[in-house]
C-alpha cells in the first residue's frame, strides 16, 4: 500500500483515473444539492448505459438461462441483507437466540 495525501492509503500505487475522478466530483455536486436537473439526468443517463453494457457483457458470458438466475440473485439482495442484518441481531446480546 502506498501513503497517501491525508492519511489515505492506496493499493497498487497507482494514480486514479482522471474518469474516476470526475465522476466523484459528479457525486460531490448531487449529494451538496449543487447539481442541476439536467446535469443529474445526464449523469444518470450516463450512470443507465453503463449499467446495461455491463449487463450485456454479463448476459454474454452466463447465457440467458444463467443470466436470469444471476438477475434473480441481485433483486433478492435486499432480502438477504435484512435477514443478515436480524441474524446478527439475534446473535448478539444476553438472550442469542443460536
Amino acid at each position: 500500500m502506498q501513503q497517501r495525501g491525508h492519511g489515505v492509503e492506496q493499493v497498487g500505487g497507482a494514480e486514479p483515473a482522471a474518469a474516476d475522478l470526475v465522476d466523484a466530483g459528479a457525486g460531490m455536486e448531487m449529494m451538496s444539492g449543487e447539481m442541476d436537473a439536467t446535469n443529474r439526468t445526464a449523469i444518470f443517463e450516463q450512470a443507465k448505459k453503463e449499467k446495461d453494457a455491463i449487463d450485456a457483457q454479463i448476459k454474454q458470458m452466463l447465457g440467458d438461462d444463467n443470466f436470469k438466475q444471476y438477475e434473480d440473485y441481485q433483486k433478492s439482495m435486499p432480502d438477504r441483507m435484512s435477514i443478515g442484518m436480524f441474524k446478527d441481531q439475534q446473535a448478539s446480546g444476553s438472550a442469542a437466540l443460536i
